[in-house]
């Protein structure tokens, strides 16, 4: 199978699975067009089902933080955090609470933006 087809057959799978979510199809996009040449190097991982395990996430956390603001009013916040592969290393990212931001729009952009580069954990900057 082409590369190209693979991508596009792969794509419309996801869409077809996540239809709300156009944040992440943009974000599985990316992570597919860069694979692009290590697919087509190893085909092995296509059949291994390596980009179907990367898009879902291990775990999703949804919680509730309660907080009291300066006027001693209790406010109810929810937080999200969203884990996906350990393959590469430990789970990245911290936990967002802002009202704007939900599973779809931050964590699966960003951390899977994180699975598709080799990460160095541990040391600071300089050190890598």
């Amino acid at each position: 199978m082409d590369m190209k087809d693979y991508n596009a057959k792969f794509m419309d799978a996801l869409v077809a699975e996540h239809q709300a979510q156009p944040e992440f199809h943009q974000a599985v996009r990316e992570v597919v067009d860069t694979l692009g040449p290590c697919l087509q190097k190893h085909p092995e991982y296509i059949q291994h089902k390596i980009m179907e395990r990367m898009v879902e996430p291990d775990r999703i956390f949804i919680f509730r933080v309660p907080w009291q603001d300066d006027k001693n009013e209790v406010q109810v916040n929810r937080g999200f955090r969203v884990e996906f592969s350990n393959a590469i290393g430990p789970y990245k990212g911290g936990l967002r609470f802002h009202p704007s931001v939900n599973h779809e729009r931050y964590f699966r952009r960003r951390t899977l933006r994180r699975q598709s580069r080799s990460h160095v954990y541990g040391g600071s900057p300089a050190e890598r």
